[in-house]
């Protein structure tokens, strides 16, 4: 019985590698774009693009942020590990347990949704220097829709490679 809850069937194999051979295509394009987009704006470490946490710090620098704003993703990060592995401990005080989880929970959506504006100012800053359509900035936006999220990334992919390899006004 426990060898069947592991095993997995032939559909299920081929979802995971779908899935992974797109997030590393995504991932490829988008750091390709985001690196042609910092020498377009003559960033002394266009490379940055490649790295996990540094692009994001990247584009908050080419949007005229601090690189250093990167650090409020560790937030839901830290609420991740209290909400999901220490509050579990707590569960003989349940009422401790439920308001831990709904606090971690709120404040972490609070700031992935904060942070996702905060990024989407970087971007109209980042295409008005460039001189694009700023309201391209907007596609970013597509992905605070969950049933969305698959089609909301193209616009924001579009919109990078546009603003990546196309010509400006």
């Amino acid at each position: 019985m426990f060898q069947q809850l592991i095993t997995l069937n032939n559909n299920s194999l081929w979802v995971i590698l779908t899935f992974v051979i797109v997030f590393i295509a995504v991932y490829i394009y988008t750091s390709l774009a985001w690196m042609a987009i910092a020498k377009k704006k003559n960033h002394p470490y266009p490379w940055l693009a490649w790295i996990p946490f540094a692009n994001i710090g990247l584009l908050l620098q080419l949007g005229g942020f601090n690189w250093k704003w990167v650090f409020l993703l560790l937030i839901p990060f830290l609420s991740f590990i209290l909400t999901f592995i220490i509050l579990p401990l707590s569960k003989r005080h349940f009422l401790v347990y439920a308001i831990g989880m709904s606090t971690s929970i709120v404040l972490s959506f609070a700031i992935f949704i904060g942070f996702l504006i905060f990024l989407t100012i970087a971007h109209w800053r980042i295409f008005k220097s460039l001189r694009y359509p700023e309201w391209l900035a907007l596609s970013l936006l597509f992905l605070l829709a969950p049933e969305l999220w698959l089609f909301g990334i193209l616009p924001y992919l579009i919109a990078i490679g546009y603003v990546a390899w196309g010509k400006n006004k």
